[in-house]
């Protein structure tokens, strides 16, 4: 599914010339999770296949997630894939990313995975 989202939000390939390079940010919860490492890992090699920068992000409460996606913007993403530390901050993400014009693609690890919900 991770590799699916990153391909679909890269695009059909590599920039033609003259064209502005594709940064998508990956903001995640737990960046100290293996979890997260490898979804990490896995985001880069799209990254170097498709063509496009992946900045890295470590967003464990809401005022972090929010500032991320200030500073995703002010580095030119066009957009972001975000695991949010808690469901509740998604009109609030939706709405600074739509402030900032950026796509974003969230996605929600299932609860009994291990992971804290």
């Amino acid at each position: 599914m991770l590799a699916f989202s990153v391909s679909v939000f890269a695009g059909a390939g590599k920039e033609s010339p003259g064209e502005e390079a594709i940064k998508i940010g990956f903001l995640v919860k737990l960046a100290e999770c293996s979890w997260f490492q490898d979804e990490w890992k896995f985001a880069r090699q799209a990254a170097e296949e498709y063509g496009f920068e992946l900045i890295e992000m470590s967003t464990p409460d809401g005022e972090k997630v929010l500032s991320a996606i200030d500073n995703l913007a002010a580095q030119g993403a066009q957009g972001f894939i975000i695991c949010t530390p808690d469901v509740k901050l998604g009109p609030s993400i939706k709405m600074k990313a739509d402030q900032q014009g950026s796509y974003r693609w969230g996605y929600r690890h299932a609860y009994g995975d291990g992971l804290p919900g």
